[in-house]
């Protein structure tokens, strides 16, 4: 690929994806290595088949990570590619899909008209790779190459975060859920946003999957924790306070700790907390987080599910978790006044968690002309960019 890049005068355009199979170590160790070994082989099969006419270079890097390349293919095209990746390979995963859950990951990027390096090309992929893995979605995410000097590596970012939390530079943002009857804030989520030493907003989808790789993602939970409880203690509002936690953070002992002794102590803070765990975060570990729910629900906390509706098993836990809310994936949300599917699932999730007494919202509301069609459907709330975007929290 580098000579090609660096001497293919012929080489008009290009697109490269990184797919990997996440959580394929526990899988090796839950199913054996044999196993594990003949997962390995379908994927790489499968790849083989794709395009069959296609000019493509295939490789795997490592484990379970691998790589295809494409040389002067369209936007249009490099598109459909990332779609076929995912379709061959998530079928594959689900033949597999007893516990422990494989989960798909796949970042692509796309160049024309331009020099690219291979280390630019690598740096780039890697992180939309980390990006889709960190969606849970099992889609493909592609985007354009960048210019070199703005594709920053991985040991950048981890120096980045570990300066960003030992020098507390963590801004709490916020989002409102509102309701449909006046419009009123039902309550707030809140997320933790990185400071760069030179006073830049560091974008999520930027930090928090190397977070993830070089896991610093509990110590960033941790900073955003203490800053929360902090300005709670502080002002004693009132309003329901959700914030989101990754699954490694569950299983951090100093975490654990300080959480527990902090919310014994403030009671009433304790009571309006409600902790968000992602859909996929809750497929992966459904265990751990049951552990983790009993414990904060023993000292007034709730929690609730985030970016609901695009697993299998999505209705499996409702009735045993019994979670305060779901927020419904916006990939429901989008196109939905022409989508009679989406409309049918929403329908249906509001049905069966009405039984419950679990409440559902709509998260990634952008457009307010679905409003009416997300209350007729039995919806109760609604968060997104239609109320605004994130703004300093207080």
């Amino acid at each position: 690929v580098h000579a090609l890049l660096e001497h293919g005068a012929d080489m008009t355009s290009g697109v490269m994806y990184m797919l990997q199979l996440a959580n394929f170590n526990a899988f090796n160790i839950s199913k054996g290595y044999k196993d594990g070994d003949v997962l390995l082989k379908e994927v790489a099969d499968g790849l083989r088949v794709i395009w069959p006419k296609q000019d493509m270079l295939r490789c795997r890097i490592n484990g379970a990570t691998f790589a295809v390349m494409v040389f002067n293919i369209s936007r249009e095209e490099a598109g459909r590619l990332g779609e076929s990746l995912c379709a061959t390979v998530g079928a594959i995963i689900q033949e597999h899909r007893t516990p422990p859950a494989v989960a798909l990951g796949c970042g692509g990027v796309y160049f024309a008209g331009k020099k690219v390096t291979l280390n630019a090309l690598l740096a780039q992929c890697d992180l939309g790779l980390l990006q889709s893995m960190t969606s849970g979605t099992g889609v493909s995410l592609l985007e354009d190459i960048r210019e070199d000097e703005h594709v920053k590596g991985a040991q950048f970012w981890k120096h980045l975060i570990v300066d960003a939390i030992a020098a507390d530079r963590v801004m709490l943002l916020a989002q409102p859920v509102m309701n449909f009857d006046g419009k009123q804030k039902m309550q707030s989520e809140v997320v933790g946003r990185l400071i760069s030493a030179e006073g830049e907003l560091v974008l999520a989808e930027h930090f928090i999957p190397m977070a993830n790789r070089f896991q610093l993602t509990p110590a960033f939970d941790l900073s955003v924790l203490k800053q929360l409880f902090e300005q709670m203690v502080r002002n004693d509002g009132e309003g329901v306070v959700a914030i989101n936690l990754a699954i490694s953070s569950i299983h951090d002992s100093e975490l654990l700790a300080w959480l527990g002794a902090v919310m014994s102590a403030n009671p009433t803070i304790a009571k309006r907390l409600v902790f968000e765990f992602t859909e996929f975060g809750l497929v992966q570990d459904r265990a751990g987080i049951e552990n983790f729910v009993a414990d904060i629900r023993k000292l007034g906390a709730q929690f609730a599910v985030d970016n609901f509706g695009l697993h299998h098993s999505a209705f499996e836990y409702l009735q045993c978790l019994k979670p305060l809310y779901v927020k419904l994936s916006p990939v429901y949300i989008r196109e939905l006044r022409d989508n009679h599917e989406n409309q049918f699932f929403i329908s249906s999730v509001v049905n069966i968690t009405r039984s419950l007494d679990i409440r559902v919202f709509a998260l990634g509301v952008e457009d307010a002309s679905v409003l009416p069609l997300l209350q007729e459907l039995g919806v109760e709330g609604f968060q997104g960019y239609v109320n605004g975007g994130l703004t300093e929290w207080v």
